[in-house]
């Protein structure tokens, strides 16, 4: 499925699709039309400010890639059954909306000097009184969308979805507050190697600083918005489903 994110780097294109993602779900069927499914998916998400054509972005200059694990549970509704023994009663098709409540766990990094470098313990932001501590990667979400499935035979089916989740944290693009007014008390920096052109050095305070503010006007900057003031980021999804249902003659839809 094709990932796309929204929130303080990308705050008004919902077709921000920039990654790939998938997952499993297991779903129980109520009714014909009524069921619940549970699902679990690994995604992946990334925005850059340069994607997007505007003056203050592109000075801000701001990046990340994010991997999402997510675990939901939604109910779904079916305007059709599509499993049924008298199929010229019935479509082999039916569009279904489904929403629910879920948790997701991300860890936003960056691709810097060749290495793959962790953001949230670098504390980005870091303000002594507003902003001290490492956010939690630990969130929940809403999920919510709308699908069509075609039953292929008997058991199987094929759909496509779309779905939004609206996740509680500001922090999926580590962007959410003000410039650091300081260096973070106690901060440890990354233990990787860092490519400099043809030089290769450890990770240092240069290196905080530039990923704080890539416009290298830091100190300039300290204390000023460097988030859109949202408090809360999300995602989209849109992909393929392969569902097998399993089938008996005890199966309510399938004895009509």
């Amino acid at each position: 499925m094709g990932t796309g994110y929204m929130g303080d780097i990308n705050p008004q294109n919902t077709l921000y699709i920039k990654s790939l993602g998938g997952g499993i779900f297991s779903k129980y069927n109520f009714s014909p039309t009524w069921g619940a499914r549970l699902s679990v998916n690994y995604l992946h998400l990334q925005g850059q400010d340069r994607d997007f054509n505007n003056e203050l972005q592109n000075t801000r200059n701001l990046s990340f890639q994010n991997r999402i694990t997510e675990f939901s549970l939604m109910g779904e509704f079916n305007f059709y059954t599509i499993f049924n023994k008298k199929r010229q009663q019935t479509p082999n098709f039916t569009p279904y909306i489904f929403a629910g409540i879920g948790i997701l766990n991300h860890d936003p990094y960056v691709r810097y000097g060749g290495q793959r470098v962790r953001l949230n313990p670098l504390r980005l932001e870091y303000d002594e009184i507003s902003n001290p501590t490492i956010y939690s990667t630990w969130n929940m979400l809403l999920p919510f969308g709308v699908g069509i499935k075609h039953n292929l035979k008997n058991s199987w089916a094929i759909g496509a979805e779309i779905s939004y989740r609206l996740a509680f944290t500001d922090n999926l693009d580590n962007v959410s507050k003000y410039y650091a007014t300081s260096i973070p008390q106690y901060l440890r920096v990354p233990n990787v190697e860092i490519k400099d052109g043809d030089v290769t050095r450890k990770f240092g305070i240069e290196d905080w600083e530039y990923l704080a503010d890539p416009s290298g006007n830091l100190f300039t900057n300290a204390g000023l918005a460097r988030g859109d003031g949202k408090t809360k980021d999300g995602y989209m999804t849109i992909g393929i489903t392969l569902t097998y249902s399993i089938l008996s003659t005890d199966c309510f839809s399938w004895r009509k």
